[in-house]
């Protein structure tokens, strides 16, 4: 039996030379999963994108727009049909399996808090967030039909003086028309991240609470999905795919040989062998 192709851009495996062998083997890209993808790159393949079907491979040198053109099985026809796909999804995998989200961690601050009284402390860096960052969550929470009109305040601690010392970011606050509380932007931003930084999620209202929550998205994880074939090298001449009991696999009869309408006898003795290797189990 030959091994699947293992490069990182397309490669043309060359015809094996025996009788039969697995589909798999006409591959032009290598089948990856979430393991094998980290330890080749040292970062993780994207979140699993359930609007996209699987698809274990991605075509390095696929062009970044239009369509993208090739040959792979259609496990339905039994067959290698032409087949296409945008090239944008060609270029990146859609992996199955659970995306590791980092933890959130508060960028820490060089600012510190000086007191009436002289003390000093320093600034707790989860209370800080950029001007930019400040209103893109007020923004969320607008879209979300959470908050109306709104001002966005930067602050500093009362009875206190906070000493920068070059932090750009501020201790934002989002204020409410006939609320006396405020709401810190630099907390509201670590509940956002709870369940690891970008995860996805749904801002609500908490409805005991009256507090504003992030609800974290459920991981879609894309198990059982059907994947998109991965791109095959034409058939050979001599080349030709076979039903195998329940499996399908690839033969190849030499040139000049005489079939007689059918599979010579070592032929079929070979299809019986790798029929069995494949399903551990007797040709019938």
């Amino acid at each position: 039996m030959s091994e699947e192709n293992n490069t990182e851009e397309p490669a043309v495996p060359p015809v094996p030379d025996v009788p039969t062998y697995l589909v798999s083997a006409l591959q032009l890209l290598r089948r990856w999963d979430r393991e094998s993808y980290f330890e080749a790159h040292g970062e993780q393949a994207k979140p699993y994108d359930p609007s996209r079907p699987h698809q274990p491979w991605y075509d390095p040198t696929a062009p970044e727009d239009g369509d993208y053109v090739f040959l792979g099985f259609d496990p339905v026809a039994i067959e290698i049909r032409e087949m296409t796909i945008p090239a944008a999804h060609a270029r990146t995998p859609n992996l199955t399996g659970e995306y590791d989200y980092p933890k959130y961690r508060a960028v820490t601050t060089p600012a510190i808090v000086q007191f009436m009284t002289g003390g000093l402390q320093p600034l707790a860096a989860r209370l800080l967030t950029t001007r930019e960052t400040a209103e893109a969550l007020v923004q969320e929470l607008v879209d979300a039909g959470i908050v109306a009109d709104h001002s966005i305040e930067a602050m500093d601690t009362p009875g206190s003086t906070i000493l920068w010392n070059g932090e750009h970011r501020r201790i934002h606050v989002l204020h409410r028309p006939g609320l006396k509380s405020t709401i810190n932007l630099g907390q509201l931003l670590a509940r956002k991240n709870s369940g690891g930084t970008g995860h996805p999620g749904d801002w609500v209202i908490h409805e005991k609470l009256r507090s504003i929550a992030w609800v974290v998205d459920q991981p879609d994880e894309g198990i059982g999905e059907v994947d998109t074939p991965i791109p095959l090298r034409p058939l050979a001449k001599g080349e030709r795919i076979a039903r195998v009991g329940f499996g399908v696999v690839v033969t190849r009869v030499p040139e000049g040989a005489d079939t007689g309408g059918g599979f010579p006898a070592d032929l079929r003795r070979k299809i019986e062998e790798t029929h069995a290797q494949v399903t551990r189990a007797p040709w019938g």
